[in-house]
């Protein structure tokens, strides 16, 4: 909780503390202690500006960004994404990429992913083919990453 001290400063601390009963079970005190954790709070403020930040970064990038967990799975579907193969980043976020039904050519993406994950380095492609949502045959180049 944010308190203000005896000097006029405000400060944000952890309470800690038990109450002191009498006899007949009435409290008659309170003992405990205050831990400052302003530190703490201003970097978890800055934390969120920071995420805040990048994520509006990804999703004004010029190019498409998709991010996948260890399994597989879409964690990160930026507008660009969305733009290209039709599909909003909610309506596809926690699925397997390859239920998204992108229109690319699979085993050379699936490829880069596995190298990708095995390396531990960036592997590009460029010149993939793929479909525009209006049917014409467009292509792409994409950095696959882990």
């Amino acid at each position: 909780m944010e308190i203000i001290t005896a000097k006029g400063n405000r400060i944000w601390v952890r309470t800690m503390g038990e109450a002191v009963r009498d006899a007949t079970g009435t409290v008659v005190e309170v003992r405990g202690a205050f831990q400052d954790i302003s530190k703490r709070k201003q970097m978890e403020a800055e934390l969120r500006c920071a995420h805040q930040e990048m994520t509006q970064l990804m999703e004004t990038l010029p190019s498409f960004l998709i991010s996948l967990d260890k399994a597989g799975r879409v964690v990160r579907w930026n507008r660009e994404a969305g733009r290209l193969f039709g599909l909003e980043g909610a309506a596809v976020r926690g699925r397997p990429l390859a239920a998204c039904n992108v229109s690319w050519k699979w085993p050379a993406v699936e490829q880069a992913l596995c190298q990708a994950l095995e390396d531990g380095e960036p592997v590009r492609l460029d010149d993939q083919p793929f479909t525009h949502l209006d049917g014409t045959p467009g292509y792409l180049g994409m950095t696959i990453s882990n």
